[in-house]
């Protein structure tokens, strides 16, 4: 006991226990959110996807933005530590400016979980159940064998043939020349 009365000791140790909990703090705060250059719409934190399938998958939301005024925005995370990956998807669909006509697929690697969610506009005419069994057809197995990058252009494939079969039940751009973009989940103005 004599050895923690000595004020050198106890300094030592209140530093060793103030380092150990920020690193922890540090450890298990929150990711952050990615920032996407706008018209990319693929951030890969993870390192899962090849040159080759990022470049497929901007190509693809080129095209569909062209052809239906629409993206799916697609980001593979290390972790998405502290966050609720449905949260996580929809704050950041915001921050990316996503509107209601387009989806976001988020791959979560260290927490062995993925998400796709569609925007406001399209809850009708592609729903909840529907975005489960795509990403259970078009993505589960590459995900479990962790052949990441392989699963996801799959499953834009999947979605890139869905959006082109249902152009005509799709609401008009969301992007007019004159106005600003709807938000993505919620049908209000983008939060800034």
């Amino acid at each position: 006991m004599k050895l923690l009365k000595n004020r050198g000791v106890a300094v030592v140790l209140t530093l060793a226990v103030i380092a150990v909990m920020a690193f922890w703090g540090i450890h298990k705060a929150p990711a952050q959110l990615p920032e996407v250059q706008t018209g990319h719409w693929v951030y890969d934190g993870a390192d899962v996807l090849s040159a080759g399938e990022e470049q497929t998958l901007t190509q693809g939301n080129a095209a569909l933005l062209s052809d239906h005024g629409a993206v799916v925005a697609v980001a593979t995370m290390p972790d998405v530590k502290g966050w609720d990956l449905w949260d996580f998807c929809l704050d950041l669909a915001d921050a990316w400016g996503l509107s209601g006509c387009d989806m976001i697929l988020v791959l979560d690697i260290g927490g062995d979980d993925y998400w796709l969610v569609q925007g406001y506009d399209l809850v009708d005419s592609f729903t909840d159940d529907m975005a489960t069994q795509y990403t259970r057809q078009y993505l589960e197995n590459d995900f479990a064998a962790k052949e990441y990058g392989a699963g996801v252009v799959q499953l834009f494939e999947a979605l890139r043939a869905w959006y082109d079969s249902s152009a005509a039940a799709l609401p008009q751009s969301p992007y007019p020349a004159d106005s600003d973009p709807v938000s993505f989940y919620d049908g209000g103005a983008v939060r800034t």
